[in-house]
């Protein structure tokens, strides 16, 4: 398996010469990491990526699982933070989309403002 991450790193690090700087060069670098074995630099690169606003959680939600990030204990709190902060900014975002403010192209789900009106 390890040494199919040769050319997958190869086309990483061109891209971070070429200035792609993202989440997900980050999320490549936390993976490659932990699979080579330094989950201190994995750990690194993994809290540098969630700190760009990764995609969706089901990205985060099934690299967690599927790498078996969710079963150690450093990885976990990382993710309990990372779970923290959406779950916060989602409130912060319903709190004004439910409000008189609002959103003119965007409206949530009823039932998403009301969750919100009973926090």
């Amino acid at each position: 398996m390890l040494e199919r991450l040769a050319p997958l790193e190869a086309d990483y690090r061109r891209m971070v010469e070429d200035g792609m700087d993202t989440w997900n060069t980050a999320w490549d670098k936390a993976v490659f990491l932990f699979m080579r074995g330094d989950n201190d630099a994995a750990l690194e690169a993994l809290e540098l990526a969630l700190s760009r606003e990764v995609g969706t959680e089901f990205i985060v939600s099934w690299e967690f699982e599927e790498l078996g990030w969710n079963e150690l204990p450093r990885f976990a709190a990382i993710r309990k933070k990372y779970d923290a902060y959406r779950a916060e900014e989602r409130t912060k975002l319903l709190r004004i989309a439910c409000g008189e403010i609002g959103f003119s192209n965007w409206q949530p789900l009823e039932e998403n403002c009301k969750k919100e009106e009973s926090i």
